[in-house]
């Protein structure tokens, strides 16, 4: 990974260099340890998951490599006292883990878990922006109905305490357990890939709904169902060449029970929250807020 973070819960996320580092953590312990032989160890706090990081690189090249190489983190498979305390299991669910040992684990968190504590306070707190983030990954609008519901069954399914929920997931996570959802009479957002799917299959209509929306009905002289369904959790490459990775959630949508597509990808973003509050300019759906405390408490 090439991000870090200075503490366990919702931070601020950093790029890993030398700079960045110690304007945030001054070398300090536990962020720095040193070894008998003298050398430096650079810890820090794994962005989607909560576990300790060790740097590799910071400041030079390390030994066994044959060239210099950017900065990166691992994790390190160890407490770091001070700093963050190692779990195996949100480790082997998170999206910067090792390929050969990550799992798309179902195995739930303890209830009184800090991190999944800190997803439901995040959940209640950034509901509407959880909404737009979702609505902008999938093309699928959350209106105050299908939002309650799906918070409903958030709550109900304790969505947070899975260990594949992370900070960067939450938008995806409200539907990741959810099953098949209609999508008749749901409103799209134009220009989405979904949009030009339903488009394309020309075996719904879709009627205008402002500048903003398109809304999913029966084509004229038949009836039609249409649904849609998150089915696997993946990672791929992001397309910058710097060998990280982006979480992608495989949906399938489906039109009288004929496939119309299987490869519907919807991606879970580590900056949604800052991007939905760059887009709204800080503004707040105050009636998603009031959802989200009536059931979240």
């Amino acid at each position: 990974m090439f991000v870090f973070k200075t503490r366990t819960g919702l931070g601020e996320v950093f790029e890993i260099n030398a700079v960045n580092f110690m304007r945030t953590t001054g070398g300090r312990e536990p962020y720095k340890s040193v070894r008998g032989d003298g050398r430096n160890v650079y810890y820090a706090v794994c962005p989607a998951c909560d576990n300790p990081i060790v740097l590799v690189g910071l400041y030079r090249n390390e030994r066994g490599m044959d060239r210099p190489r950017r900065p990166f983190g691992r994790h390190c498979g160890h407490d770091v006292p001070g700093l963050a305390e190692y779990d195996g299991d949100a480790y082997r669910a998170c999206r910067y883990a090792d390929p050969g040992h990550r799992v798309n684990s179902w195995r739930k968190r303890g209830p009184s878990d800090p991190y999944g504590l800190a997803l439901y306070g995040l959940m209640r707190s950034e509901f509407d922006n959880v909404a737009l983030a979702w609505e902008l990954s999938s093309g699928i609008h959350l209106g105050r109905a299908y939002a309650e519901e799906m918070l409903r069954g958030w709550r109900a399914n304790e969505g947070w305490r899975y260990y594949v929920a992370s900070y960067q997931n939450l938008p995806q996570m409200l539907f990741w357990p959810a099953g098949s959802q209609k999508l008749m009479g749901r409103y799209v957002r134009r220009g989405s890939r979904l949009h030009g799917l339903l488009d394309r299959s020309g075996l719904v209509s879709l009627e205008p709904r402002g500048n903003r929306y398109v809304q999913v009905r029966r084509a004229s002289g038949r009836f039609t169902e249409a649904s849609f369904v998150i089915y696997d959790r993946t990672f791929s490459p992001d397309g910058d060449g710097d060998g990280d990775e982006r979480e992608v959630f495989d949906a399938r949508v489906d039109v009288d029970g004929r496939e119309v597509a299987s490869d519907l990808r919807i991606t879970a973003e580590a900056d949604w929250l800052e991007r939905t509050r760059t887009l709204t300019h800080g503004r707040r759906d105050e009636r998603l807020l009031e959802i989200a405390g009536r059931i979240l408490g």
